[in-house]
């Protein structure tokens, strides 16, 4: 395409909340987690929304390269949606079928221990659950 000019594209911007102008950029995977489990902890919009907005975010999630850690963030957020659907006894094995065949496919037992790292990490110190068990 011989004399054709390259297309150039100028930043977008846009108001943030507090009125300042930012210039646009994609969302990193830490404020995408972010927002998954604000989506997950609420239940003020319409389940079809809902799913259509956890599709959305997990996409953007699911585009990015499979780190350990990746894959246990996507474990925990798949044992929230199973705790939120179908109960605590259910969260895991329900999080392991879903994921069947992902980077991030794991049985009951890892679906656990992934959720329960995460879990831990999100609590600000001093919040974390007390165990209730005897470690051996």
């Amino acid at each position: 395409m011989a004399g054709k000019k390259p297309q150039h594209f100028t930043q977008t911007t846009w108001f943030s909340l507090e009125g300042s102008v930012e210039t646009a950029r994609a969302p990193t995977e830490e404020e995408l987690y972010d927002l998954l489990r604000n989506l997950v902890e609420t239940s003020e919009i319409p389940p079809e929304l809902f799913l259509r907005l956890r599709r959305l975010i997990e996409m953007q999630i699911l585009q990015k390269p499979w780190s350990q850690h990746k894959k246990e963030r996507v474990r925990w957020s798949f044992v929230c949606e199973g705790i939120k659907a179908k109960g605590w006894d259910a969260a895991f094995e329900s999080a392991s079928a879903a994921l069947e065949g992902s980077p991030a496919a794991a049985g009951p037992d890892m679906m656990a221990k992934s959720y329960n790292k995460i879990q831990n990490e999100l609590l600000p110190s001093g919040q974390h659950r007390p165990r209730t068990y005897k470690r051996h």
